[in-house]
């Protein structure tokens, strides 16, 4: 079976797939960004920094890690189930967050400049959309609807591209959060389409079981991916701290950039990678030689592409964002 799937090359494939729509929905960033510099300020920015990596923190708890699950259930129906219980997760999760902003605000407990503006009454709703969104792709993750996760990805990336414009030119505040929000949820919508179970009947019999069976997943994932995630998001939350919410814009601005290469590559290939070891375990085989394929061409296609920011990351960010040593733009 290994040997097979490595012969048929049907990692590049579905790597191939998965990497269009992501390198596409990226290609319309690096297209579009220097044009919304040029609208939106630098605070904006920062602001929408700020933003992301408190709801990446945050909304880590809303699944408890399920959506980790969704792949190994063999019955499809038993996998639905998982996903349900992370919309009630989720549904649960964002009401409580929704009373702890609400008490913060109202007795005026936590004295932080990020949090002057309200925009973040609009994180339960972004915290439910974001656990529903890593769910639904989780499924279909495990259904190979790769071609399908990779048109959400083009289809995403141009309403929040889109709606930016939009909400600049109707002097709407905050228009870049804004316009992340309804880019999560038109592809929600998109992507519940293609699902064929009924969202509103709840097993919570079925429910119940299946969350039992894959309680370890938030027994030991959740505690480990959250620390590893507040290593990746905390220092724009640091940065605000000690600067204005310019310098996080223009540190938001730089780290988003140099990160698209890895988001492009490695998010492909290990959700893809994941679900051919589960393939491979399910049939009491052996994965190593599948790592050490997967190891290789993952050096292989990232090395170059590094090479490429390590010598001209500067010239580039130059030339496309006119930017001042010294001085964002």
């Amino acid at each position: 079976m290994i040997t097979k799937f490595i012969k048929g090359n049907k990692l590049y494939q579905n790597i191939l797939e998965l990497t269009t729509g992501s390198l596409i929905n990226n290609v319309l960033m690096i297209i579009f960004t220097p044009f919304l510099a040029r609208l939106y300020t630098p605070t904006d920015f920062g602001l929408y920094s700020i933003f992301i990596s408190f709801l990446t923190i945050i909304a880590i708890f809303s699944t408890g890690r399920y959506e980790f699950a969704i792949a190994l259930p063999k019955s499809k129906l038993s996998a639905f189930s998982i996903l349900q219980g992370i919309i009630i997760l989720s549904v649960i999760f964002s009401i409580l967050i929704t009373l702890i902003i609400s008490i913060v605000y109202y007795f005026n407990l936590f004295n932080y400049q990020a949090f002057d503006s309200q925009f973040v009454f609009l994180f339960p709703v972004t915290i439910f959309f974001s656990a529903l969104l890593s769910g639904l792709t989780y499924f279909l993750y495990r259904e190979h609807k790769y071609r399908l996760i990779s048109l959400n990805a083009i289809f995403q990336g141009g309403i929040i591209i889109f709606s930016n414009f939009i909400f600049f030119y109707s002097n709407v505040k905050n228009g870049l959060i804004l316009s992340f929000i309804i880019g999560q949820f038109f592809s929600i919508l998109f992507l519940t389409r293609s699902i064929k179970f009924n969202f509103f009947y709840f097993n919570m019999r079925l429910i119940k079981k299946s969350l039992n069976q894959f309680i370890d997943f938030p027994k030991y994932n959740l505690f480990s991916d959250f620390l590893s995630i507040l290593s990746q998001q905390f220092l724009p939350v640091l940065l605000s701290v000690f600067y204005n919410q310019t310098i996080v814009g223009g540190f938001s601005m730089a780290n988003r950039l140099l990160r698209l290469p890895s988001v492009v590559v490695i998010s492909a290939i290990s959700n893809i990678f994941r679900n051919e070891v589960i393939k491979i375990v399910r049939s009491n085989e052996k994965s190593n030689l599948l790592y050490i394929y997967t190891l290789k061409r993952l050096i292989l296609i990232s090395a170059p592409i590094f090479l490429i920011i390590l010598f001209s990351a500067k010239q580039l960010f130059v030339f496309f964002f006119r930017i001042k040593l010294g001085f964002c733009w």
